[in-house]
């Protein structure tokens, strides 16, 4: 479901960042999760950030700041 297709683009991520940025930021127009139950959600958004998609990340973590631990980063990126 879901989860297996954040965790896999969490593995993509670092091959092309901005690609795997747009495909999570569509993926959240079909549907914001209601958790984050194994962290990947944060994962993805921590991994935004470290491959240089700040303001990507940013704009995902405000519409997904519902979810507990992803509002906490969205916080300290704000």
């Amino acid at each position: 479901g879901a989860e297996d297709f954040f965790q896999e683009l969490l593995r993509l991520l670092p091959l092309n960042p901005s690609a795997i940025s747009n495909i999570f930021e569509m993926s959240l127009s079909a549907g914001i999760p209601s958790s984050d139950y194994n962290g990947t959600i944060r994962r993805i958004l921590e991994a935004l950030v470290a491959h240089d998609q700040r303001p990507m990340a940013i704009g995902c973590a405000e519409k997904l700041r519902q979810i507990d631990g992803v509002r906490e980063f969205y916080m300290s990126l704000v």
